[in-house]
């Protein structure tokens, strides 16, 4: 498969995939979970001092904002009434539209996670959110208006450091990473009409992952990719569940794989590594056959833990978690540029009408151009505090931070 026919390939799914959600941002980081969007309607810098609006909703959490057409969706959870909700938002006021409810008891978590870090996904018929706990993890999907559509129990989810990955939905269907230390670990497509196992597949692992997977447009059959801190990186048909390639690139030192997997429909980019230890980003690339699966890089230096990378334009751009920002040659991992921005990332970069926007958790919004040249980056104090990566909708930036989303142009 030559580098044109995978680039056109992509751009034609990401095109239809566009098209299909009305240009929403759908899920974690946006289109297929790249981060990378265009909006003529907005531009940087935004206002920070003249919000569009700002709202607040009972609970606080770490999960990001998404957004289909006019409405907006966020969860979070409240541990003095001990309910964990899921808040729809007017996207053009603010207002709250409805909100919905389960019960659930505290759990231990790492103070830093807290009990809403799943990000919910939306298409044009449900909000899919995942909500986990030692007592059971549910996969729950409602209606726009509100009303339950289904509601499935996977099992009990045990882990030290608490829950965070978060579903995805293409086409209908809804993919899982189910993995855990305490039960059964394992990858799950489940129907987004009725909520019916369509496959499971079994994971060896032991070790909790936060990554949430993407979609890989291969020409005989889309993947779904899963990364984690032992399993490596993973390609599984996305019809059928079957493993079509596995690598294992990360070592088996004490780690976590924490950001996502990306693609521009050509190379695959994936992290894990520990706070204080070591980290490695490997970058792949799928061949003709949807098995043949090679490694073109690998990078241990300026990668991030948390953060997840931007591919764009034959570019990786690496925010970590202590403030480096650099930008690496996708086919080779070769170093182009690395600046200090400072501040510390929990909240992943994403890049709009060719800019990458970075947020710390003090709220200052760094911004660059996405660009092999190397930046002088500017930056906005909005004096959130942000751990949560944005959303861009209705021309707008939007921001998490505790219990208020706030909407700024």
């Amino acid at each position: 498969m030559t580098k044109l026919f995978a680039y056109l390939a992509y751009l034609i799914f990401l095109t239809s995939s566009l098209h299909a959600q009305e240009n929403n941002w759908n899920r974690f980081r946006g289109p297929n979970g790249s981060g990378v969007v265009s909006d003529n309607a907005f531009s940087m810098p935004f206002n920070a001092k003249q919000p569009v609006w700002r709202t607040e909703s009972s609970g606080v959490g770490n999960s990001s904002p998404v957004t289909f057409q006019d409405r907006l969706f966020i969860t979070s959870a409240d541990t003095d009434s001990g309910q964990r909700f899921l808040h729809c938002i007017n996207l053009m006021t603010g207002n709250q539209e409805w909100s919905q409810s389960v019960k659930f008891t505290q759990f231990k978590a790492n103070k830093r996670n807290g009990f809403a870090s799943s990000t919910p996904s939306v298409d044009k018929k449900h909000v899919y959110v995942l909500w986990q706990s030692p007592e059971q993890t549910s996969l729950i999907a409602y209606e726009h208006s509100g009303e339950l559509a289904w509601e499935r129990q996977l099992g009990p989810f045990g882990a030290g450091p608490g829950a965070a990955t978060s579903p995805i939905v293409d086409n209908g269907i809804v993919y899982l990473c189910l993995d855990q230390e305490k039960y059964d670990s394992r990858l799950m497509a489940i129907d987004g009409d009725t909520g019916k196992t369509i496959w499971a597949t079994k994971r060896e692992t032991q070790r909790t992952g936060y990554s949430t997977p993407c979609i890989f447009p291969h020409p005989k059959g889309k993947q779904v990719v899963f990364s984690h801190s032992y399993e490596g990186v993973v390609g599984v048909d996305a019809r059928t569940g079957e493993i079509l390639w596995q690598e294992l690139p990360f070592g088996d030192h004490s780690q976590r794989a924490i950001g996502s997997p990306v693609t521009d429909g050509e190379i695959l980019a994936a992290a894990s590594g520990f706070t204080s230890g070591i980290k490695n980003l490997t970058v792949l690339t799928v061949g003709a056959e949807p098995t043949s699966v090679k490694e073109l890089a690998r990078l241990t230096r300026n990668v991030p833990h948390c953060p997840t990378p931007i591919v764009f334009e034959d570019h990786l751009y690496l925010c970590t978690d202590k403030g480096i920002l650099s930008c690496v040659l996708a086919q080779t991992g070769k170093s182009v540029w690395a600046i200090r921005i400072g501040g510390e990332y929990y909240s992943s970069p994403i890049c709009v009408n060719r800019t990458i926007i970075c947020c710390d958790r003090d709220g200052n919004v760094r911004y660059v151009p996405a660009s092999p040249s190397k930046p002088t980056f500017k930056t906005i104090e909005t004096g959130l505090n942000i751990t949560a990566t944005p959303a861009i909708a209705g021309g707008m930036i939007l921001f998490r931070s505790g219990n208020t989303v706030i909407a700024y142009k």
